[in-house]
């Protein structure tokens, strides 16, 4: 098995995989609780930041989370993001569900679909 190491390009992304799941678990989080978390600095944490705002992947508010130090606000994944499509492939049978990340406090379920698909053989 032939193992690679990572480039920057490989890095970023596995930083910017990070932060998203940060931000998926605790939803809403600043510049320095991100430094924290990941271990990485401050500027290295605005930079991954900027790149996940261009790319429109999360959100910026400016709602301050601590009432110490300069603060430049919050960031979370947006309330109308992108859609996941989660799907469990078998010999038999296809299963797959759409989900969307509803607005907080709406009382609606995450998940938005979900189908079944039975195949008569292998996948």
């Amino acid at each position: 098995m032939q193992r690679t190491g990572f480039n920057n390009a490989r890095v970023r992304q596995a930083n910017k995989s990070i932060f998203l799941s940060h931000l998926w678990r605790e939803k809403q989080l600043s510049k320095s609780q991100l430094s924290q978390l990941t271990g990485l600095s401050i500027p290295a944490v605005s930079n991954i930041l900027a790149e996940l705002l261009s790319e429109g992947l999360i959100g910026h508010s400016t709602e301050h989370l601590s009432k110490r130090g300069v603060n430049s606000g919050s960031y979370q994944i947006p309330e109308h993001g992108a859609w996941t499509l989660c799907m469990n492939i078998t010999p038999t049978s296809i299963e797959y569900q759409l989900a969307d990340a509803p607005p907080a406090g709406s009382g609606w379920p995450s998940a938005f679909a979900g189908q079944r698909a039975h195949s008569s053989g292998p996948a």
